[in-house]
């Protein structure tokens, strides 16, 4: 599979789950504002049966109007594009890097289940596959081959983590910078207002909060993953030393034949 494969594949998938994740909170948001609409229900339907017949009849029906509205409908909205709305234009951005980073994420975790790199014994298998088929005779010189393969392969594995550690690290600050932003506007609209109230700050907290955690959201993921992904790498190139010494161990060494030469002359 190639890597624009890979990486088409990873953008379908961070776009479906970027779409799937506001609408599982507006699922959750729903069922939650519905459990105590039923406790209500529940309670006036005690309190009717305690009643006379004709006391309050006219209360209880008002009552039960407002209470069996379907919890779905009163349920706030909430989408993407409600989200990146609240968040103004830093959100669009902040977006963007999750995405990015989500793509690369996946594309990442594909190439490395296809080489079976969390199984150490695949590593073993190259190398000795490489040790089969190299002309070196010493140790040095199968040593420097098998390390070169190495590093092929390696290479391969450390793409695309240096930008996934740039997107972990930049989200939180243009997360910062939309929390400044936005207490810059609730200051200043409580400067240009007569009378002060929650309406009139609101706005720019909303702007603060909202861009804050969208950056916390993108940048934890990011910077797990990104270890993950180097923690693997870093062990693969621990054993790969370790194998390099143990499968060249008896072979002999150039150094020893230079210096058996140089005290037979």
């Amino acid at each position: 599979m190639s890597r624009t494969i890979r990486a088409g594949i990873a953008v379908f998938i961070s776009l479906a789950l970027f779409a799937a994740v506001p609408a599982l909170l507006t699922t959750a948001k729903a069922q939650q504002q519905g459990t105590p609409i039923q406790e209500n229900i529940k309670t006036g339907e005690s309190s009717t049966l305690s009643k006379t017949p004709g006391e309050d009849v006219g209360k209880d029906q008002s009552d039960n109007t407002m209470v069996g509205g379907d919890p779905v409908e009163t349920a706030e909205s909430t989408n993407l594009f409600t989200t990146v709305r609240q968040g103004g234009p830093l959100m669009i951005f902040i977006l963007l890097l999750g995405l990015v980073s989500m793509t690369i994420i996946i594309e990442r975790m594909i190439y490395f289940t296809r080489n079976n790199v969390w199984k150490k014994e695949s590593l073993d298998e190259m190398l000795r596959t490489a040790k089969a088929g190299s002309p070196a005779k010493f140790r040095e010189d199968m040593e420097d081959d098998l390390r070169n393969r190495f590093q092929v392969f390696a290479s391969g594995l450390e793409r695309g983590l240096a930008l996934l550690s740039g997107m972990g690290n930049l989200a939180p600050i243009v997360g910062f910078l939309g929390t400044v932003i936005g207490m810059i506007s609730a200051f200043a609209a409580i400067a240009a207002a007569t009378t002060v109230n929650a309406k009139v700050v609101a706005v720019g907290i909303q702007v603060a909060l909202v861009t804050t955690a969208g950056g916390l959201i993108v940048a934890a993921p990011t910077l797990f993953f990104y270890y993950v992904f180097t923690n693997a790498i870093q062990n693969l190139y621990t054993r790969s030393e370790e194998f390099i010494a143990t499968i060249t161990e008896g072979m002999p060494r150039l150094s020893d034949k230079i210096i058996n030469g140089n005290h037979v002359s």
